[in-house]
């Protein structure tokens, strides 16, 4: 019976022993359970890595207008950790598809990865995937963007920071071949395009994403400048549709 005993408790601290994190500085990338990677658009999008190790410790690289620049890192306390791999573990992530394809070029593309058992899976898309898969975007862009990193590796200086002279105050021209929309809160612009095809929609560019502002061209051959943009504007899936404007210096 004591024998039984010895052998239980050897198993229980063996089995303690291997759920225990490594020391930080035998981590290696097969350690890596959890990952987000914010690629680049047409504006200003935070552009980073991150990833998190099995018990928590996590590294962030910040590449362009991310909030930090250069490699950080970070201990996460063992809630917020515990709270992100149930999320992922309830998700049941290895059932998603690995892409997630988007009509719009400009979106920055984000990739979203993890490792349970040694089996690892990467799911990357833009505006249109599973609600599952944006909460856990939203969860780990909330570790990202949360204080308390620690300085590793400084950026190099990065020329998008530069401050330009201030330029003559400009005059705007129409451009009336091009249309600047504002989809509402429910609208999914690849199914509205889609839905559109008839007039000759093609997206050009994203043009703010704060505003959530969209640059359009469309069928100029069958259809007139107003008549166009007339028409986006009785869309009850759009808040606002105005031509695009050129800047020219003034005389």
């Amino acid at each position: 019976m004591k024998r039984l005993v010895v052998i239980f408790m050897g198993f229980l601290f063996l089995m303690g022993a291997c759920s225990s994190p490594k020391p930080i500085s035998e981590l290696t990338d097969a350690d890596i359970e959890m990952s987000i990677e914010r690629g680049p658009c047409f504006g200003k999008c935070p552009v980073y890595k991150m990833d998190i190790y099995q018990g928590g410790y996590a590294v962030f690289y910040g590449t362009r207008f991310a909030k930090k620049l250069g490699k950080h890192s970070k201990q996460l306390d063992k809630k917020t950790y515990k709270e992100l791999v149930k999320k992922f573990k309830s998700s049941k992530f290895f059932d998603f598809k690995d892409e997630y394809e988007s009509l719009i070029v400009d979106l920055a593309s984000v990739s979203i990865s993890y490792q349970e058992k040694g089996k690892r899976k990467t799911v990357t898309g833009k505006e249109d995937r599973p609600t599952k898969i944006m909460e856990l975007q939203y969860a780990l862009e909330k570790i990202a963007e949360s204080d308390g990193w620690t300085l590793l590796e400084a950026a190099k200086e990065d020329s998008n920071l530069t401050i330009e002279a201030p330029k003559a105050e400009p005059e705007p021209v129409e451009i009336k071949t091009e249309i600047i929309i504002q989809p509402g809160p429910n609208t999914k612009l690849p199914i509205w395009f889609r839905e559109n095809e008839k007039y000759g929609l093609r997206l050009i560019r994203r043009i703010s994403q704060e505003e959530n502002l969209w640059l359009i061209t469309y069928d100029t051959k069958n259809y007139q400048p107003e008549q166009m943009l007339n028409i986006l504007k009785e869309d009850k899936a759009l808040n606002s549709a105005q031509f695009n404007k050129n800047i020219e210096p003034r005389n």
